[in-house]
Formats: structure tokens, sequence, C-alpha cells
């Protein structure tokens, strides 16, 4: 039984708990029509609603302070759930507090909406008229709906049409007398579009965008694929489809509908680069630029329509700012342009930041995020009921954006059946809302509720405000703020992590907003500083004390004879460690320790390089709370791909960069990479086989014409001078096996059909062929020359990013093969030069560049069984890696598990609109962990950096193709810089050497943020990498006990200890 003072005491502890509540929630709101949630096969549900029912939002009416309205949406089960809560006076406990500066501000929003395609109309037309209208509500009404503010309308037929056309079919209509709205307009888009405005109390902006003129006014006499306008800006072409468009506002007009804004052409690029089998159209940035000038400015303005706001772009961030910069040049086309429209479909290989310098070179222009959607990808399943990842997908989008000065963010089809459809072209996505008009019922996706957290609250005219962490903050937390017509702050947060985050909005003015954001939820508050009773008195101050950051680690710190980092500031988010002839900082020894102890090496942002401590390990977790929170368990016996290693290039850049130091600070930059006493041990050495781009000048080794003997093959002052000596010195250093492999970037101008080293060729002939022979032999004299000079290989890829020289005229060095070329010439050639030579050890890698060409390169190659006895390897790219999920790793050792696939180059600031270097750069290290975890957790084997040293431009190089580098040289001061990115392989190359096995470990949540990876070592050892913030974890070896740690910096982690 309990005691009479347990009782007391309970008593006492609930009323305390009933104040600090009633204080705290002073009311859960029940006004709403809750959601009718129904399962799917995915992450999370939708909502069910049909003619007689919907779920709907608690209105945002205006509360008085200290309260604030805030709505929440989880994927675990809530959907835009109110509550009124109070701001207190109290400096917050949680670790994350977000300041808002009302009096910072940035763009003037536009808002948000969706595209009213013939599909979308479709679908919503094809239910009852009661569901029509709920449907229709959901995204316009004041009261039922999320108040959607821009429209999008195709001019005429696109992809989500049933068929094609256009408005003037009828050939050489210059004057376009046949100009006619379709069927579709008239008895689909038109009337929901009349019935969206008519429900919404807020003006909506709609804006149209042309797919493609009509097949007789293009050059390939096709609305398909790769074509333009006939002739030049100005002619009676241009004319004609300049007038096409004042035609259709003119036929709108008719129907009492008028347009915001125009976008000059949906994807121009589509129609330039590639035969796409939808509606398109190509334009350069100068054809548009001069068509806008002579033609489509002057038509809108002559026929009324000069207020209209013309948008150019209207395709992805890629070709931003040079296509800004080229039409905006032009003083005739700038003028009669308002803005630029964005997709986002190559959002995730192009930095957001890219839209910020636009906007710094072009303050005058907004930018307007113009189309979206889910499952676009051929890989990707198009509709996936219930996905609350998708959802999350687009709110990180869409803050992206809106920090970047973007004023609105638009998504595509407003509803879809459930194939992601109709699509003539049968290319399905998924939208925000699903169809299905067989039960008269539709479904609302995570992804609607997402908008709504937006569209809802940020009304047009809305600007956006600072809300700025007052320190890190977890990377999966964002949140972005504005200051509303109506006086209001309207404040977004969003976490995409595993776990909850305690939160606190600061607004100087008011007080604290202590909150606790859900795992893998976003949240909406809203609250009227101007009825502030904190007028007078004055504002309140953040004291730090954060409880959380006084808890200190018990651990044995460890001095001993470690060099620690010189650092040097270079204001480019980070720095660097300064390393001469005389000095460079070094590790603390990895020496073994005794059973029940770990070492544990840290590398942050704010200071930490390599820093070790040694923790005594526990029979139990030491959380006197949960003994299971936050526990990763390691399971030795569950085992997946054995490690190769970790490396870099020896290019002629980079080596000769290494030989412009003096004797010393060449040697402490080798042992910075290769010594086991100094340096972070690299076992992986790519060598290009040749010159590439990054070489002083274009070279092969056998430049005399049609010498298909080989008579006249020879190394190059590069190999001899530069290359080999630095490699030959980094064997010598190491105590690993340095597994070199060459590269080939072309043969020989006089083998190709381009007769040029550079852009769009490949070898003449087929294989078999004296030319595919002559380059099979090249590949032999290649290793028998080194061999020569004391150098020996471990293995070879078949050619460096063979797409290069097949599908784009790049202006480096490069030579295209097609699967299937390449598949033959191993075949034939290649594979028998190297077992006659014998070299039949030697380790063969088929394709060696993206892998957005997996599975189905590597399938082609190795289903012939003659070219696949002589292949041993699959070699991949990071370039795509952000646009091409990991799995497709997995799914290609599924399918070929008897071949490893190794990671073989990588590099930051390669993109035309990157900073090449930027020195000490934290976050480009943080993009290259990301990356090894994400490919070591699908089989990867290694991953191997490109250029080991550049100079303080990223380069030598030829084409002045430079990028970044883990290590940057000063010859001038005959120092070298170890960057954050050095730091970052290290933490997995020293610890991780070849023949290591990736084994499981388990862990209550795994993100690109915070996650963990552990290896069993050949030494006996096991390793763990970690990265994160951890404020408290603990991971279990279950044959030694637990590692108790608490970490509260973002940063990199390697645990080590001998069971």
């Amino acid at each position: 039984m309990a005691t009479r003072e347990g009782k007391q005491l309970s008593t006492y502890l609930f009323l305390v708990y009933v104040t600090f509540m009633s204080s705290y929630f002073v009311l859960h709101v029940h006004g709403a029509n809750e959601c009718v949630q129904k399962s799917f096969p995915g992450e999370s549900f939708v909502c069910v609603c049909n003619s007689t029912y919907c779920d709907d939002i608690e209105p945002n009416t205006r509360v008085e302070l200290p309260n604030f309205n805030l709505y929440r949406s989880t994927k675990a089960k809530e959907r835009f759930i109110k509550k009124i809560l109070k701001f207190t006076q109290t400096v917050p406990q949680a670790k994350n507090v977000w300041v808002v500066h009302k009096n910072v501000t940035y763009q003037k929003m536009k808002g948000f909406g969706g595209a009213f395609t013939d599909a979308a109309t479709i679908n919503i037309m094809s239910l009852s008229k009661l569901t029509q209208d709920r449907l229709i509500a959901a995204y316009f009404s004041p009261k039922e709906g999320i108040e959607y503010t821009l429209g999008r309308v195709p001019m005429a037929g696109c992809d989500f049409s049933t068929r094609e056309y256009t408005y003037a079919d009828s050939p050489q209509d210059f004057s376009m007398d046949k100009f006619a709205l379709a069927e579709e307009d008239l008895k689909y888009k038109i009337p929901v579009i009349q019935r969206a405005l008519s429900m919404s109390s807020r003006n909506v902006s709609l804006f149209g965008s042309a797919w493609s003129a009509p097949a007789w006014m293009k050059t390939d006499h096709s609305l398909t694929g790769k074509g333009t306008l006939i002739g030049q800006a100005g002619d009676k072409y241009h004319k004609a489809w300049a007038l096409y468009f004042a035609k259709f506002l003119e036929e709108y007009k008719k129907q009492g509908l008028e347009f915001w804004g125009l976008t000059a052409q949906n994807e121009p690029a589509d129609g330039m680069i590639t035969d796409f089998s939808f509606n398109c159209m190509g334009w350069t940035a100068e054809s548009q630029r001069d068509w806008v000038a002579a033609d489509l400015g002057p038509t809108l303005e002559e026929r009324g329509h000069g207020d209209v706001s013309l948008m150019m772009l209207d395709d992805n961030r890629i070709w931003l700012p040079a296509w800004a910069d080229t039409v905006l040049q032009n003083a005739t086309a700038a003028r009669y342009v308002k803005g630029i429209g964005v997709h986002w479909y190559m959002n995730s290989v192009v930095p957001p930041l890219t839209l910020s310098a636009t906007h710094e070179r072009h303050p005058d222009y907004f930018i307007l995020a113009t189309e979206a959607c889910s499952g676009s990808f051929p890989w990707n399943q198009h509709v996936v009921l219930g996905s609350w990842g998708r959802g999350e997908d687009y709110s990180h989008d869409i803050i992206q954006n809106l920090q970047n000065w973007v004023v609105g963010w638009v998504d595509w089809n407003l509803a879809l059946n459930g194939t992601g459809g109709p699509n003539w072209a049968n290319n399905f996505v998924d939208a925000p809302i699903i169809v299905d008009s067989r039960k008269d019922e539709f479904y609302k996706q995570p992804m609607y509720y997402h908008m709504g957290h937006f569209s809802k609250f940020i009304p047009e005219g809305s600007v956006r405000i600072e809300a700025k962490p007052e320190s890190s903050s977890p990377g999966n937390l964002d949140v972005v703020a504005f200051l509303t017509p109506e006086k209001s702050v309207v404040a977004v947060i969003f976490n995409r992590s595993d776990r909850d985050i305690e939160v606190s909005l600061h607004d100087p003015d008011v007080g604290f907003m202590d909150l606790t954001s859900p795992s893998h939820s976003i949240m909406t508050a809203v609250w009227w500083p101007a009825y502030s009773m904190m007028a007078g008195r004055g504002r309140v101050l953040v004291l730090c004390a954060v409880a959380a950051l006084c808890l200190v680690q018990h651990a044995q710190p460890v001095t001993g004879d470690r060099k620690p980092c010189v650092a040097k500031d270079f204001q480019h988010g980070g720095f660097v460690c300064v390393c001469n002839a005389t000095y460079c900082d070094n590790m603390e020894p990895n020496t073994k320790l005794p059973k029940g102890q770990a070492a544990m090496y840290m590398t942050t942002p704010g200071g930490k390089r390599f820093e070790k401590i040694v923790i005594n390990m526990t029979a139990k977790s030491n959380d006197t709370r949960d003994p299971n929170f936050n526990v990763w368990t390691v399971k030795k016996n569950v085992t997946y791909q054995k490690i190769r290693g970790f490396g870099g290039a020896f290019t002629d850049a980079a080596t000769m960069n290494i030989m412009s130091l003096s004797e010393g600070a060449r040697k402490n930059l080798i042992s910075a990479y290769f010594s086991p006493t100094e340096g972070i041990e690299y076992t992986l050495g790519r060598v290009p086989m040749g010159s590439c781009d990054f070489s002083t000048r274009p070279y092969t080794y056998d430049d005399t014409p049609e010498d298909l003997e080989l008579a006249k093959f020879a190394l190059a002052e590069e190999d001899m001078k530069y290359k080999i000596p630095v490699i030959k010195s980094a064997m010598q250093m190491s105590e690993r096996k340095i597994n070199l492999f060459g590269s080939p970037w072309t043969a020989p101008a006089w083998m190709k059909t381009s007769n040029n080293e550079t852009g769009k060729g490949t070898l003449k002939g087929k294989a078999g062929n004296p030319y595919h022979k002559a380059w099979a032999n090249y590949f032999v004299k290649f290793l028998d020359e080194y061999k020569k000079q004391g150098v020996d290989f471990w293995g070879l890829t078949t050619q460096n990013e063979p797409t290069d020289g097949e599908i784009s005229h790049f202006p480096f060095q490069a030579m295209g093969w097609t699967a299937e070329s390449q598949r033959d010439w191993i075949a034939s050639d290649l594979g028998p030069a190297l077992d006659q030579a014998g070299y039949s050890n030697i380790s063969l890698m088929i394709l060696d560049d993206n892998r957005l060409w997996l599975p189905g390169w590597a399938t082609t190659v190795l289903n012939n069984g003659t070219a696949a006895k002589y292949v041993d390897g699959i070699a991949v790219h990071w370039y795509m890696d952000q646009l091409v999920p990991a799995n497709v790793l997995s799914f290609t050792h599924d399918d070929l598990p008897d071949y490893f696939v190794l990671s073989t180059e990588a590099c930051q600031g390669f993109w035309p609109w990157d900073d090449k270097v930027l020195l000490g750069n934290w976050n480009r290290a943080v993009e290259y962990s990301t990356d090894i975890r994400q490919n070591l957790k699908h089989w990867v084997v290694g991953w191997t950096d490109w250029n080991l040293a550049l100079n303080m431009s990223g380069g030598p190089n030829w084409v002045h193709n430079e990028v970044d580098a883990a290590i940057i040289v000063d010859s001038k001061k005959d120092e070298f810089y170890k960057q954050p990115m050095y730091y970052i392989m290290g933490h997995f190359s020293k610890f991780i050497p070849e023949g290591s096995v990736r084994v499981e470990i388990d862990g209550p949540y795994e993100d690109e943020d915070q996650w963990m990876m552990a290896f069993s070592v050949p030494d006996g050892s096991m390793v763990v990498v970690m990265y994160g913030e951890f404020y408290e974890a603990h991971i279990h070896d279950p044959d030694v006990g637990f590692i108790n740690f608490q970490q509260f910096e973002e940063g990199i982690t390697t645990a080590q200890w001998w069971p």
C-alpha cells in the first residue's frame, strides 16, 4: 500500500502539474471537423472526404497576448490541430532558441497555389457536384480550406492532358484567325477556376504557361521532343507565337477570367537538350531574350496586356543566375519582364543560395517557384497515398525557397487520380489530393497539409522577417517567420527528425514561446504583437543558462604528444588548420586500449579536430530515467560488405601542387594523407591515364596519328616529374597497402570520331576493329610503363564518365560509350588484352560515372557472360547523388552481388555557380560525411575523393573547371591548409582499413543529420562512426558494455574499442 506521505506527495505533484498545465494550455480547440483517417501502404495516412463530410481547419481568430494560436500536424496522428497557448517571461530551458526580429525584413509574398491542368480539372469534375464543391473549397475557401492565392493554367495541352493539342493547329495560320479555346478549357478548366474564385475571399492570381507552339510553327513539326520555333526573333513565326499569348488572355477574359501573369515557356531547356516524349519546346536564354524584346513584349503592350507580370525561365534553378543575366542584360527585354519562374526538379543538386545570388544580381525582379511534384522520376512510385516524407519534401523546399527571396510556391496538379494521371504520355506523378471517382471521394495527402501550414497563414502581401537561432540548431529543424497585412506574426516550425525537439521562439517585444516540436511535424504559430501586454516593460534578456549545456562529459582527456591544429579563419563558415615545412597538426595514436575502455575522436565546426578522450565502458546504461533511452546496439554477427578503403586522386594538378612546396612542407602534406603516425592513412589512389581537365595541357601517351601498334607510346613529363614521385613517396610512408587504380579520360584524337580529345566523340568503328584493339593495348602499355617505375596497380576503370562524351560537348577531355559498346569492347578487346599480358588479376571496373545510370548500365554489361568474366566491380561518382536515391546502389548489389561497388570520384565547388574554393567551409565537409554514409549503407566498399591537393584557385585546370579539395596549397607561403573535408575523410579512413566489415547497429532513429555506422576491423577492434548532436546516447556492445556519452554540438565522432 502507498504511505500517507506518498499520497500527500502525489497530490502535491498533481496540483503542481495542473497549475502548470492550466497556465500553459489555455484551450485545446475541438471546433473543426476532424480528419477521417485511412491508412495505405506508406508512411502515414490520408484524410478521406466525400459529398457529405470533409475535415477542415479551426479559424485563425485573433487572440490577445500573451496568448497565441498554434496549429500542428504530425506524421503520427494530427492534422491542423489547434491549441491556444501562452507566451512566458521565463528564460527557456530549451537549447534551441530562435529570435524573431520583426524589424529585419526581406521579400513581400505573392502566395501559394497549384495548377489547373486538364488532368486536375477532369478529376475534379469526375466527382459528384457536392464532392466537387468540397474539393475546391479544400483549396480556396476561407472557412474550409487552405486559401490558395496562386493558380497556374497551362495554355492548351501539356502531358497532364488526355491528348496532344494547341489552340491553333491549322497550318500557316499566322494571323491566328482559327485560334480557339479547347473543350478542355470550356468544360473543365474554366468552370473549376470560376468556382474557385467565387469561393475565395482572397485575390487568386492566375498565370498562364505554354508547353508548345503548334507543330507547324516548329523545327521538328511535332508538339513533343527536341524542337524550337522556326526562324528567329522578329520573323512571322515568332510574331505569330507572341500573338498566340495575347489571344489566350483575350479568350479567357471573354469567360470572365483575367490573368495576373504569364511565363514565357514551360521548361525551355526540355526542347533543347533531349527528346522528351511529352509537349515541349526549346529556347536558349538568348533566343528567349530576343523574342521577348522583339515580339512578345511589344505584342502584349500593343493589345492592352502591358500590366501582365511576364516571367522568364520557368525551369529548374540549375540555369540561374546565368539565364537571368542573359535576358536582363538586354534593356528592351528587361523592361517587359517582371519576374523569374523556377521549378524544383533539380533542387537537390543545386543549392538554394543560387536563388539569393540571382536576387542580389537582379533585385527588381521577383522569383516565383512555379512547379513542383513528387513521384516524377522514373524510379519513383508515382502515387504513394499517405506519404509523410513527400509532405516533408514540400515543406523543406518551400522553406529553403522562402529563405532565399522566393515570393511564392506553386504546386503542380491540384488533383490526380489513383494512378497519378490522366497523362497522355504516361508521365504520372503524385499530388496533394488524389481522387477516387468510383467511390465519389478524395484523399487529402500529407502534402496538402504541409502546403496549408504556409498558404492558410501567409497571405499575399505578407513580408518575411528574420527568424534566427541564438546558437547552432539541429539541421532538421527549420523556422521561417512573416509579418502579415493583418499585423499578425506567423512562424512556421518544421521538424524533419526522428526525435522531439524542445524549441523556444523569442519575440523580444512579447516573450518566449516554449514548444515541443514532435518528431516529423510541422507547426504554425500566429500572434498579434499590437496587443502586447509587455508594452513599457522593456525586453526580456536571454541569459543563456540552457541547463543541458551545463552537463560535462566524464572522461579521461588525452594529450600525449599530439600536435594541435593551428587554426586560420578565412570567413567561409569554419576554419582550416595551417601546415608548413616545420609544423603540422596530427592526431593522438589509436593504440589498443584495455577491454572496457573506448577511445572517442571528435571533430566539430566549433574548434575540435580529432580531439581524443578515453571513456570507461559500463555494464549498464547510466541513464537513470530510462536504461533503454537512446541506446544503439552493435550486432557483430549481422555483417554486410568488406571495405576496400578510402583515398584520393594523384592528378597532374594535385601532384604539381604538392611538388611546388619545399621538401619539408611536401613531406608533411604527403604524410598527412598516408603516414601511420601523422596522417589519416589513405589506402586508395586514383591515377588518370594521361591528361584530364586537372592538367595544364591536353595530352595522351600516344599522339602520333595511326600508331595502331602504339610504338610511340610513352609516359609524359607529368608522370615522371610529378605523379610517380609523389605516389612512390606515399607508398614509402604508408604501413598499409595503397591500392592504385587507373582511369582514362580520352583516347588519342586520331582514334576518335571527333578527331578531338574534348567534347562529344567515341572510338572509331566498333568492338574488334583496329582502333578498339589499339585502345585496349593502350591500357596494357600504361600498366607496363608504370611497372617499370616500380608502381603496380590494383585496378582500372574502363572510362571516366563515359556519358560525358556521348551526350554533350564538354570542353574538357572526354570520350563516349554506351553500356552496350563498353560491354562489347570489354568482351572482345580489353579483357583478352589484359589476360594475355598477364594482368588478369587487375580489378576491372565498369561505368565510373554517376549512379544515375544504375542498375541499367551494370546489368547491360554483366548480362554478357564473356564481358562479365573480366569485370570485378562497378565504379560510381557522386555528382548526381542528391538527385538519385542511394538505394539504387543496393538494388545494383542485390542484382549483381558478386561485383563490388566503389565510389571513385567526388569534389565540392564543381557547379558553374559555386564558389570554387571555400577555405574552412564546414558544410562542404558535412556533405562528404553524408554521402560516405549513404554509400557505405548501400554496399559500397570505399569512397575516393578527387584531387589530393589544389591551389588557392582550385587548380591548375587547363579549361578553368576549378573545384575545391580537402587540402589547399599556397606555394607562395610554402604552406598548406587542411580543410574540414580532410578531417571528415580521416574519421573514416584512419579507423576503417581495408578488410574491415560493416556490421549492424540498431538505434532509436536515423536521419541525414544524426546517424551511426559500425565496423569490425581486422585488428579485432570495433569502430563506430557517428554524426550529429547527441545530447545523451549509449553505444551497446553486448560483449563488453555501454559507451555512455554526451555531445552538445554538431560534429563527427569515431569511437573505437577492443572487445
